[in-house]
């Protein structure tokens, strides 16, 4: 009965955790975040009211993802995103919190690199990039851009990097979700493109952030 208890408890505990939630509205990224918990943040216009808005990617500190290895200590907590619109008193206010959007490594040998940035045109942009430590036959990059149309951010365009490892080749591929058109290219390892193709994509719903993870192995 006591195992039982105890069990309860620690999955309890595990439940709280893992639903710890970002900080409503406040001024500050680091009064947002909740304590302990490392985190990125940029600052842009998002949603045309003029006021900047500030978007955060944070990695909780939740004891079952520390991993300690013979290469150091590693937090294999999958990231969390959250993103906040900003008033005109400084304030921002959370519009929603993404719990599994960003694709993430458990082991210490391939690591993922995510940044994100605004630009001037209030194209929310989320980078990946693969790297490892042990030979790997493919190096990966890929970028995924979402705008504000609708009340909500929508992916409007994406784009990835494949390159071999052994002869140097690559293929890049670009999306314009809204012109629907996919263009391919291959390149060698002078990197001189070889074969630029176009193809038309069938007109779909947009997906809105939150809707997908990026970057997926």
């Amino acid at each position: 009965m006591k195992k039982i208890l105890i069990l309860f408890c620690l999955t309890s505990l595990s439940l709280i955790c893992s639903s710890q939630q970002f900080v409503r509205s406040g001024r500050l990224a680091q009064d947002l975040v909740p304590n302990g918990w490392g985190y990125e943040k940029v600052v842009g216009e998002l949603n045309k009211d003029k006021y900047a808005d500030l978007v955060l990617i944070a990695t909780p500190s939740y004891d079952e993802g520390i991993v300690v290895t013979d290469n150091g200590v590693y937090n294999f907590n999958a990231p969390v995103v959250a993103v906040y619109f900003g008033r005109e008193d400084g304030v921002y206010t959370l519009f929603k919190q993404y719990n599994n959007i960003l694709a993430h490594t458990d082991n210490d040998t391939c690591l993922v690199e995510t940044s994100v940035t605004i630009n001037e045109k209030r194209v929310l942009r989320f980078g990946f990039s693969l790297s490892c430590s042990s030979s790997e036959e493919f190096s990966r990059s890929a970028g995924y851009l979402f705008r504000w149309e609708s009340g909500d951010l929508f992916l409007i365009g994406e784009g990835s990097d494949v390159k071999s490892n052994v002869t140097g080749k690559g293929t890049k591929s670009t999306i314009n979700y809204n012109t629907h058109k996919k263009e391919l290219i291959l390149y060698d390892n002078q990197g001189e493109v070889c074969d630029p193709q176009w193809y038309d994509l069938p007109k779909e719903p947009k997906k809105p952030l939150g809707s997908f993870k990026m970057f997926e192995r």
